[in-house]
C-alpha cells in the first residue's frame, strides 16, 4: 500500500490516514505485486499527480515500471489507464515509463523516478539498468528519453567506479542553488550510503 501521514511542522507530530490512499493492481496486473511513491507534485490547478514504481515481483526485478495517478485532493487517487490497453497487464492501469530496451537478460526495470515540473513541462530523473537517466515529458504522460542516457554512470562516482560488487546508483533527487544543481542519489543494498554529484545549471 501507500499511505498518507499530515502534520503543521515538518517535524511532526505526524498523524497517519486511517486508510491506504493507493493499493496494488489485481494479480493479473502490471502492478499486482508491489507500489510506492516516487514523486508527487502540486500542480496549477490545486490537483495533485503522484508517480510511482510498481511491478509483480520486487525480487526477480522484472517489469518494474512507473506508474502516475492524479488526485484532487491528495487523498483519494485515479490511476493513469490508457483507454486503448484493454488486456491484461494493462487492463486496470497502464505505466508512463518502461524499460527502453527490455532487455530480459538484465533487470527489465524503470524506476525509483523524481519528476520536477518546468515552464516547458515536466523532467524526469530514474534508475535503468543500475544507471541514471533522464527523460521530459510536455504533458507529464508520454515521456522522450535523453538521447545521451544514461547521463551519470557509476565510472564517474569516484566512490564506486572501481568497484566489482553490483552497484546500482538509483533514487536521484534535485537541489538547485542558485547556479548548481546537487544531484543526491543512493548505491543501492551493496553500499547502503548516499552520493552526490554537481552541476552547473545551464
Amino acid at each position: 500500500y501507500i499511505g498518507r501521514a499530515t502534520a503543521k511542522a515538518l517535524t511532526g507530530p505526524w498523524v497517519k490516514s486511517d486508510s491506504p490512499v493507493m493499493t496494488v493492481g489485481g494479480k493479473s496486473e502490471w502492478d499486482g505485486g508491489f507500489i510506492f511513491p516516487n514523486s508527487i507534485l502540486k500542480l496549477d490547478d490545486d490537483g495533485y499527480r503522484m508517480y510511482y514504481t510498481a511491478g509483480t515481483d520486487f525480487v526477480s526485478q522484472k517489469g518494474i515500471y512507473i506508474g502516475m495517478a492524479s488526485s484532487i485532493d491528495g487523498i483519494t487517487w485515479k490511476k493513469y489507464n490508457d483507454p486503448e490497453t484493454t488486456e491484461h497487464p494493462y487492463a486496470d492501469s497502464d505505466p508512463v515509463l518502461t524499460n527502453a530496451r527490455q532487455r530480459k537478460q538484465v533487470n527489465d526495470r524503470s524506476w525509483c523516478a523524481s519528476v520536477y515540473k518546468t515552464t516547458n513541462g515536466y523532467e524526469m530523473y530514474f534508475e535503468e539498468e543500475d544507471e541514471l537517466n533522464y527523460a521530459t515529458s510536455l504533458d507529464g504522460i508520454h515521456w522522450e528519453r535523453y538521447p545521451g542516457n544514461p547521463f551519470y554512470m557509476r565510472k564517474y562516482d569516484p566512490y564506486v567506479s572501481d568497484s566489482e560488487d553490483v552497484i546500482t546508483l538509483e533514487f536521484p533527487s534535485l537541489v538547485r542553488n542558485d547556479s548548481i544543481y546537487f544531484m543526491y542519489y543512493d548505491y543501492g543494498t551493496v553500499i547502503c550510503r548516499i552520493g552526490m554529484a554537481t552541476a552547473p545549471v545551464k
